[in-house]
């Protein structure tokens, strides 16, 4: 695989991103030591290219800049006002999101391209708490589709915060949702029902592929879609990853129940990038996995522990437009962000 090489704007985002990585809080003055070193993560089998290093935290969505109030520092308290952050989104202009399991709510953060906050709220407006919410995707025009597997329904937020639209019938239980851009679908993992329930962005069902229409699954969970259009499921009962066309012809499969690099143990959220990179998260090894387009191992992202580049049942994961790699980190109460960038002397 080829790596492009980073616009200026992302450049500019990630060296601004870096320079207040070590800054706390909302009113944070200027920069401190951090306690340990920023983790850095190069291909073992391509050295000295495709470097993945972690640039920014977040923990308090009243940060002044995305990293603030977040990166372990070598003197005074860390703020975190998140409980139990699952599913992550991102939306073109710069506007990220984050489902709170532990408040039932979902936090809006728009940065500039500086990484300085524009604005924050709470979703929904109307202050709703959504019980069991567990993912969550954003559509090109804003509206947010977040899945309550508890109350068994998917419900639409426009961008302005309003409750829109809900779908609360059909379902077993729903876990997983992506959008489709190619067929301008967003696609919804029903885990107990065995099933991918499409929808146009109207909320207008449009199929479910079961075993009735001869798509067999065991317990699907998390979805993706790939930039060609392919979409990549994750199976809870067999702990792999089944990979279909935009047809549902079944291509590829990964993935397993083992201990060993490129298995699983309890797979979560998955994403894929521009280069059709898999990124798969694992909330009992603690890590990411990162596999090439055919299921080869790349790299594995992180180890279990609350440092920095180390997680406590990472769940959702997200790309934004610059290919920063999102990750939930349920129980250490953040969201770490990752990025590509070239080869380094190090």
């Amino acid at each position: 695989m080829t790596r492009r090489a980073p616009t200026r704007e992302a450049a500019a985002f990630i060296l601004s991103a870096l320079a207040a990585l070590v800054t706390v809080g909302c009113g944070a003055s200027g920069p401190r030591p951090m306690a340990e070193p920023v983790p850095y993560y190069r291909y073992p089998d391509i050295p000295g290219q495709n470097n993945l290093r972690l640039i920014s935290m977040l923990t308090d969505p009243a940060a002044g800049r995305f990293a603030q109030g977040t990166a372990a520092p070598a003197e005074g308290p860390v703020e975190r006002t998140i409980m139990k952050p699952v599913a992550v989104a991102s939306a073109a202009d710069h506007t990220v999101f984050v489902l709170d399991y532990g408040r039932g709510r979902i936090y809006r953060m728009t940065y500039g391209l500086n990484g300085e906050l524009r604005g924050n709220s709470m979703l929904p407006r109307s202050g709703r708490v959504f019980p069991s919410a567990v993912d969550l995707e954003v559509t090109p025009a804003g509206d947010l589709w977040v899945v309550d597997s508890r109350l068994k329904s998917v419900f639409v937020i426009s961008p302005n915060g309003d409750i829109i639209d809900s779908i609360s019938s059909g379902f077993e239980r729903p876990v997983g949702i992506a959008y489709h851009p190619l067929q301008q679908r967003m696609l919804v993992a029903d885990l107990a029902g065995n099933a991918i329930v499409t929808f146009d962005l109207a909320a207008h069902h449009v199929a479910t592929h079961n075993a009735g229409t001869g798509l067999r699954l065991e317990a699907p969970s998390y979805l993706a879609v790939g930039p060609e259009g392919r979409i990549y499921v994750v199976e809870a009962l067999s702990a792999r990853v089944r990979v279909f066309n935009s047809d549902w012809d079944s291509v590829g499969t990964f993935g397993g129940i083992g201990d060993g690099p490129g298995y699983f143990a309890r797979p979560k959220g998955v994403v894929v990038d521009a280069d059709s990179r898999i990124y798969v998260a694992d909330a009992l090894f603690d890590n990411v996995q990162i596999f090439r387009e055919d299921g080869e191992l790349l790299l594995t992202l992180g180890s279990t522990g609350s440092g920095l580049g180390e997680f406590w049942q990472p769940t959702g994961l997200a790309l934004d437009s610059q290919e920063r790699v999102y990750v939930a980190d349920a129980f250490n109460r953040r969201v770490q962000v990752f990025g590509w960038e070239e080869a380094a002397d190090r």
